[in-house]
């Protein structure tokens, strides 16, 4: 029997990378999760695209990281979809952030969704991140505060905390979204059905070139 009492324990964020051929990268997007202000996270490396250099990469980061690295077979035009889905049915954390090979997190990342879900294991958390296109910053995303009216286009999936025990639920990245290229909205979609989405204006969070 848990004492009523009891503190729950801490929210763990499992950040998943996916990597696509742009291997030389990947360490840059590693440190930004070790420089994490907030300590509780697991890292989940994706490759539908290996290589030996990407596994060149993985084996030689410091030992001591907490990387777990699977290659699996690349699927044309489903955009790394499988990659997502498996993340969140093999990450251990009660939330998902994704991170692509080419984007950066800033420090305060992950501590700035652990202050929007307020330790609700199936809080939907959304922090704002500047998205740069040929070198150049593009726009700001989301691009409106108001998270129940945004439409495809408008949020980032880095800007997004999934859910992991809802995602998998409503079946976030499920087969029915595998050739979508916007399958990271249609997933926000579905989860701001049942649980209301929590962004306050701020700093931004994290860079997607």
């Amino acid at each position: 029997m848990q004492r009523l009492d009891r503190p729950d324990p801490p929210l763990l964020f499992t950040v998943a990378i996916t990597v696509w051929q742009r291997e030389e990268m990947l360490p840059h997007a590693i440190q930004t999760v070790l420089r994490q202000t907030y300590p509780r996270w697991e890292i989940l490396v994706y490759s539908d695209g290996g290589s030996r250099l990407t596994r060149e990469t993985v084996a030689g980061l410091d030992a001591a990281i907490p990387i777990r690295y699977r290659e699996v077979r690349r699927r044309p035009k489903q955009w790394g979809n499988h990659l997502r889905r498996l993340a969140l049915e093999e990450g251990s954390g009660s939330h998902v952030c994704f991170l692509g090979h080419d984007c950066l997190l800033y420090p305060s990342y992950l501590e700035t969704h652990l202050a929007n879900l307020e330790g609700n294991v199936d809080g939907l958390s959304v922090v704002p991140v500047d998205y740069w296109r040929k070198n150049r910053l593009d726009v700001k995303q989301p691009l409106n505060p108001d998270m129940m009216s945004l439409h495809d286009g408008e949020i980032d999936l880095l800007c997004i905390a999934y859910p992991r025990r809802l995602a998998l639920e409503v079946g976030c990245f499920g087969e029915d979204m595998q050739r979508l290229r916007y399958a990271d909205y249609v997933s926000f979609d579905r989860l701001r059905q049942l649980t209301s989405p929590v962004y306050r204006p701020g700093p931004t969070q994290a860079s997607h070139f």
